[in-house]
């Protein structure tokens, strides 16, 4: 006597080669208390989830007992799936259908967590020749190349929710190598680069497209760019530096250029800056001011000098050879350190 031959309807059970499959279609959706107490119902439907199906359901005892159901297609294609579907004896509802996992249904794209990498289904992680690609589920794609190169398809976040800094780091082990931030536009040689030279002593933010246009930021604090002119307030500068500021009226009062010295402590007198005009040989010439008094007493001279023939002309050396000057008075001195009238002239002998 084998296990499947005791289903029957009769008190007593009797030997059964078969178990009639009750036809329940357009009946309806059947709930778990629908179900004949102590009977194993099989039926034929499509109120379980919308689709022709035969299910199994064993009620072991009353309405207020949990009652299980086995479900599998029953359409005309084939389909390897079954379901199993728990139901709720005090508050007849079923559970959501779960389904059986064998050899034929699971691996990618199964849901199963054994099939998952933090939850990434395997389908989405492909070999490709020699890389690796993150496809499917995961937010664009990422390709890990054999040469460790990575390519992502889409945005890339570094996160932290902390107040502690999120930190991007390239890094290069080599000598003389270079780390290096690319970003490029629609794979031409239209790219920005952020470029790290330890070797050079310097980093530099830039642009190519057939050449190279960069700022480069020296490890002792200098700044400078290698090509090009550079536009405050214009985006066309015509010159190796323009600044334009819009006027909002015709009355306003422009200041393009500020060159301000700052001083922590000690005597505010003599305190000199200014602008010079050089070649790379020597300082040709140059305007400076001196804030010659101390405290509230904003008193300033402005001093005009130029080059007589020095092959090593500095800034400093320069201050003795003022050609021209305007007093905090007003008064001009040409030829003249410290002019007494409105205008002064040296005149030589």
């Amino acid at each position: 006597q084998h296990a499947s031959a005791f289903l029957g309807a009769t008190a007593t059970a009797t030997e059964a080669s078969a178990l009639d499959i009750v036809d329940t279609r357009n009946a309806g959706a059947r709930e778990p208390n629908d179900y004949a107490d102590k009977k194993v119902t099989a039926e034929f439907t499509d109120d379980i989830n919308g689709s022709w199906w035969s299910s199994l359901t064993v009620k072991g005892w009353s309405d207020s007992y949990a009652p299980w159901q086995l479900v599998g297609y029953a359409s005309t294609g084939q389909n390897e799936n079954l379901y199993v579907r728990f139901g709720h004896g005090n508050n007849n509802t079923w559970s959501s259908l779960r389904k059986i996992w064998h050899a034929g249904n699971d691996g990618p794209d199964s849901g199963l967590d054994a099939d998952t990498v933090d939850s990434i289904q395997g389908s989405a992680i492909t070999h490709q020749g020699d890389s690796v690609a993150l496809t499917g589920d995961v937010t664009g794609s990422t390709t890990v190349a054999s040469d460790g190169s990575i390519s992502v398809s889409t945005t890339v976040y570094i996160e932290k929710s902390d107040a502690s800094s999120v930190d991007f780091i390239t890094r290069n082990t080599h000598a003389t190598g270079i780390g290096r931030v690319i970003a490029s536009s629609n794979g031409t040689s239209q790219n920005a680069q952020l470029v790290a030279d330890d070797a050079n002593s310097y980093t530099w933010v830039g642009s190519s497209s057939g050449g190279l246009s960069a700022w480069y930021f020296k490890n002792g604090g200098d700044i400078y760019t290698n090509t090009g002119n550079v536009g405050i307030g214009t985006d066309s500068p015509g010159y190796p530096l323009a600044v334009s500021k819009a006027e909002s009226a015709a009355s306003d009062f422009q200041t393009n250029l500020d060159l301000k010295r700052t001083w922590d402590s000690g005597n505010s007198t003599d305190r000199y800056h200014g602008l010079i005009f050089s070649d790379s040989n020597s300082v040709n010439a140059g305007i400076f001011v001196n804030r010659m008094a101390s405290n509230a007493n904003y008193n300033s001279d402005l001093h005009f000098y130029t080059n007589a023939g020095s092959s090593n002309m500095t800034p400093t050396t320069a201050l003795s050879t003022s050609k021209m000057m305007i007093t905090a008075a007003g008064n001009v001195g040409i030829g003249k350190v410290d002019p007494v009238h409105e205008l002064s002239i040296a005149t030589t002998s």
